[in-house]
């Protein structure tokens, strides 16, 4: 991909964004790209932090089950 067309995807909220650690910083990062439209991958390898989120966002059990069991914890929005 050139940077031509990483800008047009950027522009058009085509771009997938991936943030590494869910803690003070990429956590909100991770919702500000959301909001703007972005489709957002977070990656966490505290799996309680991602349990947490996913109870808070309302993702059911058997969701929040598979996402604990995913290497280091990565859940996607």
């Amino acid at each position: 991909m050139t940077a031509t067309e990483l800008k047009q995807r950027i522009d058009a909220r085509a771009a997938r964004v991936g943030v590494i650690g869910l803690g003070y910083v990429g956590l909100p990062l991770a919702v500000e790209f959301a909001r703007a439209g972005f489709s957002v991958v977070g990656y966490d390898i505290d799996e309680r932090r991602v349990g947490e989120l996913a109870e808070v966002l309302g993702i059911g059990p058997l969701l929040a089950r598979r996402m604990r069991g995913l290497s280091g914890g990565e859940a996607q929005r």
